[in-house]
């Protein structure tokens, strides 16, 4: 997410007239409770708008509530409300509701002395749901948790809001409605207040279907006027309440305390205080994983603490305790090189903790995991009894870890000392249970560093506040995702929904918006009118010098027009050489790429103070294209030639023959005509070389001095009967560690794995040509390593030759080629090529010195070494497909295991 846009949005001031209207104000539970420096801000917005004669109606979405369907028949409905307020809100019958039928039998059965009624079964609508309603708290609690020990119910009424907001705000009228669909609007009064029970009731609110979470907005929205956004935590989900609102009403604005967060964050990412470190603990953890995953290069130091240090201590091959029911999987989008979207990827948590332990150490950002751990053999509250300290890294087995020891806390004062901003999100601790001290410990040594520190998430927040710390701390936010989803850059749907401020257009401007856009290829087509249209949506920026306006890795969801001073794009940081590209008055940035919603290549600041840009949001493009459909197609006509233009160089570069070398190189040492899966890559080039090295040893054996067996050779095992010279071992030693060389180094180039795999390989190569290892000299590894790098881009002239010959082929026929005629070229490519690679492979042979030039091709063992060329290619194919038989075997057997795991954990 663009910084520029953070600041740009609508606040409740600028809302008029305030007069006899009706606000939806979306709070956080913890804003109003107090349990957050944001709560003085929230109650400021709500008094605002009283004074002004304005009837507020408060809303709020949180906790782990199980909806009900918004078309539930009515006395079924009002069953679920009534049993929700006898439960005190912690939605016993809500959870009991959203479980299966078979589930409902079991939990039912587990209450002592309950007798079903004979109409209740396994089948649906039997009144099993009635019948647990009308049980007591107590017993409701018992049954879920003998059947559902893992689950919790912590009380989330909105109810509570009333008499907090009738004490902070006396006589004020505040008013319930605890069906927060069907609330008494008519009846509410300027000055006046009605709090809706949580939105959460109603599954709607937080469906991942737009057209569901749409229907519920239009109840929400009906009678409403303005909606003020003051629910933080909620910016980065995409819930009926803080998006869909706002776009039925067609604006909404932010409120003080969203305000307040907006114009923190707008200034701490502009010029981030560097180092950075996060601290990342709590639960979430498919969604905190994700988050990890886009922070790597952003930030220089990454703590793990919490529950979700267990998928990185899996990922390292350490036993991680006793299972919690944790997330087993990610979902996850897959990108192509323009920014287009994929199917949605599926892994396990444990490969995604793998994945970033892999990218941190490659791009050098130090991860740290917790030394020890407190723990406990039961999910108990906390007793001197029941609490031990582990000093390992590694969690027993046998034992639940509850929160992080000294050890680890130490460690972590340690790196957030060489940190300038450290900011931190989620718990250490099984809080609940009363594992309090692990966060106390941390959370008092980052106050007394007195470091630029910010405190996110709801949990993290009331902790820092119980501990009375939280005047230490630069900024303490109630929205732990929401604050990550920012480090990352990426959109808050809940505040891109806010309407933005409309631009300050002064002659101070060099440029009108409409004549900067006349000039553009996107609008060059346009009308007077759809200019003026297109004009408006844009807002106007004012740049300090070295203003971020664009970060590597983002995605393109804004486009800048220069009207004054200018920007510069860099391909990295301030620390790369590269030299930048300047965007001068009149340019813009990311055109295209914005249409295209592609990835930032560069890093764009402002080059000098007071560069004034105009600036489109995506959400403002969209708005656009709403109100003035013409423009849609105006845009269509206008970008497609450039566009197409683009597309084909793009589709030229990717088809050409460098790339297409480049690619097949990196799955594989020896390309050919069948691709190999780049995963795969390592272990088949492996077995390749070995089957090839072991089978057609006999024809290398005529043009390679080998050492023969000695003439009493006996046979004692297997490897005995296979050899045929006394090198055998070395030479598949040789193979194997140019394979295994070679993919570690080619991500580096072509070159440098040739080189780098040569001089690897050498003295193996040496001593199976019967030079003992004390014989080994310097000039005899250089000249074989010389010779190496030469024979080491046969197979890759190879493939080139076969590419060029099959596009030529199939031309000619206008057909495709078939796999025994790709086979067939490759190998003649292999034998004509041969005529270059053998005079360089004779001069390891002793007759080197007296053979002439043309001799070298008379002799036999030219025609050993063409022949091996021919087999290897039909003999590699044979290992490739019974490689791909093993591949589809594995495959196969992880799919089943992963399917028992989920069925495991239903």
């Amino acid at each position: 997410m663009s910084v520029a846009v953070l600041g740009s949005k609508r606040a409740v001031y600028d809302i008029w007239p305030l007069k006899n209207k009706k606000f939806f104000v979306l709070v956080d539970p913890q804003n109003i409770l107090g349990e957050t420096t944001d709560s003085n801000a929230t109650l400021n917005t709500i008094e605002y708008l009283l004074k002004k004669q304005g009837a507020v109606v408060v809303g709020a979405s949180f906790g782990p509530l199980c909806g009900i369907p918004l078309n539930l028949p009515r006395q079924q409905r009002e069953d679920a409300i009534v049993a929700f307020r006898r439960e005190g809100g912690r939605g016993f019958s809500n959870f009991f509701f959203s479980i299966s039928s078979r589930m409902k039998m079991e939990v039912l059965k587990s209450v002592p002395g309950l007798v079903l009624p004979s109409t209740c079964s396994v089948d649906g609508n039997t009144g099993k749901t009635l019948v647990f309603s009308q049980l007591e708290n107590a017993a409701k609690f018992d049954a879920l948790h003998r059947v559902f020990p893992k689950a919790e119910f912590p009380p989330v009424s909105t109810f509570p809001f009333v008499e907090e907001l009738a004490k902070l705000l006396p006589g004020v009228t505040v008013k319930f409605a605890s069906d927060c669909l069907r609330p008494p609007l008519h009846q509410l009064k300027p000055g006046e207040i009605l709090v809706l029970e949580n939105l959460q009731f109603y599954r709607n609110e937080t469906s991942s279907d737009q057209a569901e979470r749409m229907a519920m907005a239009e109840v929400l929205a009906a009678d409403i006027d303005v909606f003020v956004n003051e629910s933080f935590a909620t910016a980065s989900k995409n819930h009926a309440s803080n998006t869909a609102i706002p776009k039925i009403l067609y604006h909404g604005a932010a409120g003080l305390s969203v305000d307040r967060e907006l114009a923190f964050f707008s200034k701490f990412l502009t010029h981030p205080a560097r180092p950075i470190a996060v601290v990342v603990a709590g639960t979430n953890i498919p969604e905190k994983l994700l988050m990890i995953r886009s922070l790597i290069g952003r930030v220089d130091k990454i703590l793990i603490a919490g529950l979700l240090k267990i998928p990185f201590l899996s990922a390292k091959g350490l036993s991680s305790g006793k299972s919690l029911n944790l997330p087993e999987v990610v979902k996850r989008k897959l990108l192509n090189s323009r920014g287009g979207d994929f199917e949605e990827e599926t892994i396990t948590c444990t490969q995604l903790a793998e994945e970033i332990l892999s990218l941190c150490e490659a791009k050098g950002v130090e991860l740290v995991l917790p030394v020890d751990h407190v723990v406990s053999k039961r999910l108990t509250k906390i007793n001197d009894a029941s609490a031990a300290v582990v000093e390992s890294m590694a969690i027993p087995s046998d034992v639940y870890a509850m929160d992080c020891a000294s050890n680890t806390i130490a460690l972590f004062a340690k790196y957030i000392r060489e940190c300038e901003c450290v900011y931190w999100a989620g718990t250490f601790g099984w809080t609940s249970l009363g594992y309090h001290e692990g966060t106390r410990a941390f959370a008092t040594i980052l106050a007394q560093e007195r470091k630029l520190s910010i405190i996110g998430g709801r949990s993290t927040a009331r902790a820092v506040q119980q501990f009375g710390l939280a005047s230490y701390f630069s900024h303490i936010s109630g929205g732990g995702v929401s604050c990550l989803e920012l480090l990352q850059g990426n959109l808050l749907p809940g505040v891109e929904a806010l309407s933005d401020v409309a631009p300050e257009l002064d002659s101070k401007s060099t440029f009108s918006v409409d004549e900067l856009l006349r000039n553009l290829p996107l609008f060059s087509r346009c009308t007077s009118h759809q200019l003026k249209a297109v004009a408006r949506k844009f807002a106007r920026r004012i740049h300090a010098c070295g203003d971020y306006l664009t970060y590597r890795g983002d995605r393109h969801v804004s486009m800048w027009v220069v009207a004054d001073g200018g920007l510069v794009a860099r391909l990295g940081d301030n620390t790369i050489t590269i030299p930048p590209r300047y965007i001068g008055r009149g340019q813009t940035v990311a055109m295209y790429d914005f249409i295209t919603q592609s990835f930032a290549t560069e890093t764009v600041q402002a080059a000098v103070s007071g560069t004034i840009t105009y600036q489109l949001t995506s959400s403002s493009l969209n708005d656009l294209l709403h109100e003035h459909p013409d423009l849609a197609a105006q845009f269509l006509q206008n970008v497609s030639e450039p566009l197409c233009l683009m597309a084909n160089e793009e589709y030229q570069e990717q088809t050409s023959l460098c790339p297409a070398l480049r690619r097949a190189a990196a799955c594989s040492r020896v390309p050919s005509s069948y691709g190999v899966p780049k995963e795969w890559g390592l272990v088949e080039d492996i077995v390749q070389d070995v089957v090839s090295t072991v089978v057609l040893q006999k024809l290398t054996m005529q043009y390679i001095d080998y050492p023969a067996l000695p003439p009493n050779h006996q046979v004692k095992h297997i490897w005995d009967k296979i050899k045929c010279h006394g090198a055998l071992f070395p030479a598949v030693g040789a193979s194997v560690l140019r394979a295994f060389v070679y993919h570690k180094v080619v991500p580096l180039g072509l070159m440098h794995a040739s080189i780098v795999t040569a001089v690897a390989a050498a003295p193996l190569r040496l001593v199976a040509m019967g030079v003992t290892w004390r014989g080994l000299t310097y000039k005899a590894i250089l000249d074989e390593a010389m010779v190496s790098v030469a024979v080491s881009w046969a197979p890759t002239v190879a493939y080139a030759g076969f590419l060029v010959t099959q596009r030529r082929l199939e031309l000619l026929k206008r057909s495709r080629c078939s796999r025994i005629v790709q086979l067939l070229i490759m190998a003649i490519i292999r034998v004509i090529l041969g005529f270059v690679v053998f005079s360089l492979l004779f001069r390891r042979c002793d007759e080197i010195g007296s053979t002439s030039l043309l001799g070298i091709f008379r002799k036999d063992a030219f025609k050993a070494y063409e022949l091996k060329q021919v087999i290897s290619v039909f003999l590699r194919y044979v290992v490739h497909l019974l490689l791909g038989v093993v591949r589809k075997t594995s495959a196969y057997t992880k799919s089943i295991q992963h399917g028992r795991q989920l069925l495991d954990r239903k």
